[in-house]
């Protein structure tokens, strides 16, 4: 999971902040350590964080900019310890807590259930202090929706799916312009109308399948709209045929994906919506490289 997916936002906002309240030796070697990291020279900034820390070991900030440092050198064990610290010195710091949720996706396999429900309070105390945080909006999306596809319960299954539609739509009234806003919104969307109709339930619930399928739709015509020509949009076409069941229809629309100047067939390759598709001889063909 890539170092920086979750936090990268919140951490050039982080290094950019004044250092006001710093006492003159931390303050130093807080600015020293923000432009080594800015160069991506992450030992050099765990040296200055780590110093900042030995001046003022209360401050809950050094403690996760010294996280950031580490988990930027795949030093994971030693992130957790010092977001840990930093929550310990103020429980509230959304910085921490988001670094904290990464830290725990982090450590385990993608999509590992119990990394999952750990993650997901630390994302939702985010987004308790910063109720706009786009980028924790999506991501906390994408996470319950995960959590959703595992529920047993036909009921306890579609309330996720709605938390999860509903962290999209509020990241969609924060910036409406943001493309991955739209893609996952009719990924998610394509999954709720498979669990309703998966669902022995009442036929309002097949009403809304239906209604769920116009809304993917509208979604990623949307993502069309904003980014004329890209892959990503028949790759989301391709992505909710595979949720529904289609794969000769998803085969067709990753093949025009692909076709596009800006496709990336390794994506293709590692996503789970197409692991039905691995031994596939027209996947196969698809995502070979030339």
């Amino acid at each position: 999971m890539s170092a920086s997916r979750i936090m990268k936002f919140a951490l050039l906002l982080l290094l950019a902040v004044p250092l006001v309240g710093c006492a003159p030796e931390e303050a130093k070697h807080k600015a020293a350590g923000n432009v080594l990291f800015k160069r991506k020279d992450f030992v050099g900034a765990e040296r200055e964080y780590r110093k900042a820390v030995a001046s003022r070991p209360r401050d809950a900030g050094a403690h996760v900019l010294l996280a950031e440092a580490l988990f930027n050198q795949q030093r994971l064990g030693d992130a957790r310890a010092e977001f840990e610290q930093a929550l310990a010195l103020k429980p509230k710091s959304p910085d921490a807590h988001k670094g904290l949720a990464e830290v725990l996706l982090g450590q385990a396999p993608v999509g590992d259930a119990a990394a999952v429900d750990a993650a997901l309070p630390h994302l939702d105390a985010v987004l308790a202090e910063r109720p706009g945080d786009l980028v924790t909006l999506v991501y906390s999306a994408k996470l319950v929706a995960m959590k959703a596809a595992r529920l047993p319960d036909a009921a306890a299954k579609l309330a996720a799916f709605d938390d999860a539609v509903a962290r999209l739509e509020r990241a969609r009234r924060v910036r409406a312009a943001e493309l991955a806003v739209h893609y996952e919104l009719a990924v998610i969307l394509a999954k709720r109308a498979a669990a309703l109709r998966a669902a022995q339930a009442p036929a309002d619930w097949q009403a809304r399948a239906t209604a769920d399928d116009g809304a993917a739709n509208a979604a990623l015509a949307e993502l069309e709209r904003r980014a004329p020509g890209s892959y990503v949009v028949p790759y989301g076409r391709a992505v909710t045929a595979m949720v529904a069941g289609k794969s000769d229809e998803a085969l067709a629309a990753l093949g025009e994906a692909l076709a596009r100047p800006d496709a990336q067939a390794e994506v293709a390759l590692t996503d789970s919506h197409f692991e039905g598709l691995r031994g596939d001889p027209r996947f196969q063909a698809l995502v070979k490289k030339p």
